[in-house]
């Protein structure tokens, strides 16, 4: 007996369903054509999947698929997750149920009463806000305190886990700053500052040396590369670069890689990196990787 659902769930404008109801067949949509599959949810992750990929966007669709009698391939996603992919057509026959995703009053879409709702479900102002918020705690702590209660490896260990936990928050920000301003934000500048120069320097070194392929030749300190002011404390310098890679990969789609780096005093590194699609204005998150 499998242990997948047997019910999995395909969010969807209204209009492209509506292609779809007329050609009799789903042959995917959006970063599906891009990825060779269609992508599915199950219960558990669909409200996140809106969340993060369908924010605030009206007119939606949720479409519930038995997967009795579809060859359903389970691969890791999202923070490791179990998500359903079809790599072939979907007959509308499948289709079980379907509902409008109306907005609420906090901006997150409803749900029918069988899908749990979003954990932690303030609206993205609220949770920009306490991104913000985290990030002014996490500067403002005194990384000096944890030195004097370690040494060694342990010093070390401390060190990159807390640079790795900042880049990881500001991360967080950098993409929902990039998916809200529809690309690079206004106010990111040119990489030209000394201080922007050796954080991008780096971070690239970094990135170059393990996984070259994700600046796909461009480089942090290029015209295509802009920043957010970097933020410099006694311990550690911090920083966001967005990478506008346009449409060179593949012409259906705009790319932009963001990059969030945090750097000790003693070269020690926090690096993350996600790299976003933007189809028809909206955004899908491609990857994300932690060096």
């Amino acid at each position: 007996m499998s242990a997948h659902p047997n019910v999995i769930y395909k969010i969807l404008p209204a209009a492209i369903w509506a292609e779809a109801e007329a050609k009799g067949v789903f042959g995917g949509a959006g970063i599906d054509l891009v990825d060779g599959f269609i992508h599915f949810s199950t219960a558990d992750q669909v409200a996140q999947t809106a969340a993060l990929h369908f924010a605030e966007q009206a007119d939606l669709l949720l479409v519930a698929v038995d997967t009795d009698g579809l060859e359903i391939v389970w691969e890791e996603s999202r923070g490791g997750m179990l998500f359903p992919h079809l790599y072939e057509d979907l007959p509308l026959s499948a289709v079980c149920k379907l509902d409008p995703m109306p907005l609420g009053d906090d901006g997150l879409h409803q749900f029918p009463a069988d899908i749990p709702p979003l954990k932690s479900a303030p609206g993205f102002a609220i949770v920009l806000a306490l991104i913000i918020v985290a990030m002014i705690a996490i500067i403002t702590t005194p990384l000096l305190v944890l030195v004097e209660r370690t040494a060694g490896s342990s010093y070390e260990q401390r060190v990159s886990s807390h640079l790795s936990h900042e880049a990881r928050e500001n991360l967080e920000l950098g993409v929902y700053l990039t998916k809200i301003a529809g690309g690079p934000p206004n106010y990111f500048t040119a990489v030209t500052s000394a201080e922007s120069i050796e954080l991008a320097t780096a971070c690239e070194r970094r990135l170059q040396a393990i996984n070259s392929d994700q600046l796909n030749g461009h480089s942090l300190t290029d015209n295509v590369t802009t920043h957010a002011p970097v933020t410099i404390s006694a311990t550690r310098k911090t920083g966001l670069f967005v990478v506008n890679k346009g449409t060179e990969q593949d012409s259906r789609y705009d790319r932009y890689l963001v990059v969030s780096c945090a750097l000790g005093t003693k070269g020690e590194l926090g690096l993350l990196t996600s790299e976003l699609a933007s189809l028809t204005g909206s955004y899908f998150t491609l990857n994300l990787n932690e060096y």
